[in-house]
């Protein structure tokens, strides 16, 4: 009976339902600093919302903190911590509307089980509300316009390159953007896959522009103690909170400095292998639904798509946060399922799509620290326990 109902073509009150209901359950979490006793501290780093070009010259992941500071965005309310909590929280509904207004203009090709499983997913904006003290939620709504809203190459590239300024981390979704735009705006069986390929070039070479410009042009690494003086005077209830709240070692790291991550994802995973399998499965579904359902798809295409599923992973290699790489294939995964699923070029059962649902009681993960999985379901249990000690 429940599959029966959660089968049904998706409709205006129920993407109301759900989208309402997503976003107050990813604001209760995102507001947890009200109920820790961190406080307004818990959120963690807040610096990416105040480094900028104008002080530092033309560094990575500072592209982001420039458009705030220069638009005063950053400053209003003037609390650091306040402020970063309003702009996540923006974001967040603007996610939730991004994916609330798809799913109605393709609601005669979607379910509400396609609707449950993007807008509750324990990867899309649970994770994101979670996932405090990083830039996820702007890379998030650059992926999530361009692979449900745009199709000029041109555009998604110029949206790419804007992603890379403000985390590199974004052109691992560079190949994935490109190979689900041209399934579903071109038929690769009229023009072949190298000429559809062809088309891809702007989107390929302008964010890989950008990286190479930072490489090149970027701003040498100033001395420490001059910066985070500097950000000292922009963060003052920030200031030394946090190991990394100056963002000085995440901007001006190098290769070398990032020699011990891999060892130290694999330790980490090793030793808490349970709570990272967890996530894993949760991807291996959504990717299986993707490959095993039927498809339009060319056969000898679908291996290279699922690929594309997987690059974020590839972060984990130079990058720790295991849980948050997964996370962002996930959002992969769901933005391949509602986009193929709407365009007609895949067709995916009832059956398997609710495979995906119990997932969501997980959400969200967790953030940096694999060995704290589930906190909001932590943070819950002791609550209840110590009212009942």
């Amino acid at each position: 009976m429940i599959l029966n109902f959660l089968s049904k073509p998706i409709s205006r009150p129920s993407v109301l339902a759900l989208a309402i209901s997503s976003y107050a359950l990813s604001l209760a979490v995102l507001s947890r600093s009200i109920v820790t006793p961190l406080g307004l501290l818990s959120y963690g780093r807040v610096w990416q919302n105040h480094v900028s070009y104008l002080d530092i010259g033309f560094a990575r992941r500072s592209l982001w903190g420039t458009f705030l500071g220069l638009t005063g965005l950053n400053s209003v309310p003037a609390n650091e911590y306040i402020n970063a909590h309003f702009i996540h929280g923006l974001f967040l509904l603007a996610l939730v509307f991004l994916a609330a207004k798809y799913l109605l203009k393709n609601k005669q090709n979607l379910t509400i089980l396609h609707g449950f499983i993007l807008l509750f997913s324990p990867a899309f904006v649970l994770h994101l509300a979670y996932s405090t003290g990083t830039v996820d939620y702007v890379l998030s709504f650059m992926l999530f316009a361009s692979c449900l809203y745009v199709r000029s190459f041109f555009v998604l590239g110029l949206i790419a390159s804007a992603g890379v300024l403000t985390h590199e981390a974004y052109l691992f979704f560079v190949p994935f953007i490109a190979i689900n735009n041209l399934c579903v705006t071109i038929s690769f069986g009229s023009s072949g896959i190298i000429r559809s390929m062809a088309k891809c070039l702007p989107l390929l070479l302008l964010p890989a522009i950008a990286a190479v410009s930072l490489k090149l042009f970027g701003a040498q690494a100033p001395n420490q103690a001059s910066y985070e003086l500097l950000m000292n005077s922009k963060l003052p209830l920030a200031s030394g909170q946090h190991g990394l709240w100056s963002g000085y070692h995440e901007i001006f790291s190098t290769i070398s400095d990032n020699q011990q991550t891999l060892a130290k994802v694999l330790v980490d995973i090793g030793s808490n292998f349970i709570y990272a399998i967890i996530p894993l499965s949760y991807l291996l579904v959504l990717a299986s639904i993707i490959a095993f359902s039927k498809s339009t798809m060319r056969s000898r295409l679908i291996p290279f798509y699922i690929l594309t599923l997987f690059l974020p992973l590839g972060i984990s290699l130079v990058a720790t946060d295991y849980l948050r790489w997964v996370c962002m294939s996930g959002q992969l995964c769901l933005i391949a399922l509602v986009t193929l699923q709407a365009e007609g070029i895949l067709q995916t059962r009832s059956a398997s799509l609710f495979w995906a649902m119990p997932f969501s009681l997980f959400a969200p993960f967790g953030g940096a620290e694999l060995s704290h999985p589930f906190p909001m379901h932590q943070f819950l249990l002791k609550k209840l326990l110590g009212r009942f000690s």
